[in-house]
């Protein structure tokens, strides 16, 4: 009966492989070059507007005749531009993935899948970490403070403007601010209350950051901010990735004002694909 078991295992897991297989998938694009017990090769072609749809690979090896741009959605919802030069190879871990040519070029892409853990890119790919998932620039979509009485409310209006950017080498900025703050009447002369009103419709810091994956929580290091006392200070962020979008959280006590919880969503913005 065990083994029967084993058998059931195996045939469905082997029919989900299959389910999941590029030349299952998408023949159009696909051809199958050449596979013996160690790797398999595969051709691809496309031509601009192409799509292929989820697939998945093993550990791989891709090499691109010529300059590409592909946009690659992942099975969690991002979504990536690549672009290639051409004549180059990378190696890539095992994925999930659906991809489109976004480009004004055909691709021709040669593609070898590993069939075991002991390859020539085994020591040279890994998982994407959560810090390299919060690399690049996020554009604010909402800001929304949870007092102890009341509704939640639009810190900085119902529609603020900000950007968030997290970099290689451990940098980060971050501004938030009201798109329609009150204006000076005179630009050269601004009086101290119009000054104090600007400084309440945004916020602004830069400094260093540091991610902790288990604890879900990403510290902003400001080394210059808006608000004298955030320099020199660990601003403790907790996070969560949803596709697309970062939502961070927190619960902190602003100058002259009440404790309040805070929950901040951003958006990744896409390179432009023109």
């Amino acid at each position: 009966m065990r083994i029967a078991w084993l058998l059931l295992i195996s045939l469905a897991a082997g029919i989900v492989a299959s389910a999941q297989d590029p030349i299952n998938v998408d023949p159009a694009h696909y051809r199958l070059v050449f596979e013996n017990a160690h790797m398999r090769v595969l051709e691809y072609r496309d031509k601009p507007g192409d799509k292929a749809p989820m697939h998945s690979h093993p550990a791989y090896m891709t090499y691109v005749t010529g300059p590409a741009r592909t946009k690659i959605t992942l099975r969690d919802g991002r979504s990536i531009l690549d672009e290639a030069k051409g004549s180059a190879f990378a190696c890539n871990p095992p994925t999930r993935h659906a991809t489109e040519n976004v480009g004004p070029t055909d691709v021709h892409e040669l593609i070898v899948e590993f069939k075991g853990s002991d390859n020539p890119c085994s020591g040279m790919i890994r998982e994407a970490s959560v810090r390299d998932r919060l690399i690049g620039t996020w554009r604010l979509v909402s800001d929304v403070a949870f007092r102890s009485e009341g509704p939640p409310e639009p810190e900085y209006g119902p529609h603020p403007l900000g950007y968030l950017m997290y970099d290689k080498t451990g940098h980060m900025c971050v501004t938030l601010a009201n798109p329609n703050p009150p204006h000076w009447a005179d630009p050269t002369k601004p009086t101290d209350r119009e000054r104090a009103l600007t400084h309440k419709t945004m916020e602004a810091y830069c400094g260093r950051y540091e991610v902790r994956e288990e604890e879900g929580q990403v510290i902003h290091r400001p080394e210059l901010a808006e608000w004298p006392h955030y320099i020199g200070s660990d601003q403790v962020r907790n996070f969560r990735l949803e596709g697309d979008r970062l939502i961070l959280s927190l619960e902190e006590t602003p100058p002259n004002g009440e404790r309040h919880r805070y929950e901040i969503t951003w958006e990744r913005v896409a390179k432009e694909m023109q």
